[in-house]
């Protein structure tokens, strides 16, 4: 049980991470279209 609790774990910190990454883009460069789409699934491909 103690790895499907970090599995999860590591996926919640993951996809908080995204979303302020994502706010933040959004609040400072409002004026540009491309950042305002969400990154693929090869992002989290990666992990």
């Amino acid at each position: 049980m103690a790895g499907v609790l970090i599995s999860v774990a590591a996926v919640v910190v993951m996809v908080l991470i995204v979303v302020s990454v994502v706010a933040i883009r959004r609040r400072r460069n409002v004026k540009k279209p491309f950042i305002i789409n969400p990154p693929g699934d090869d992002s989290y491909e990666e992990w």
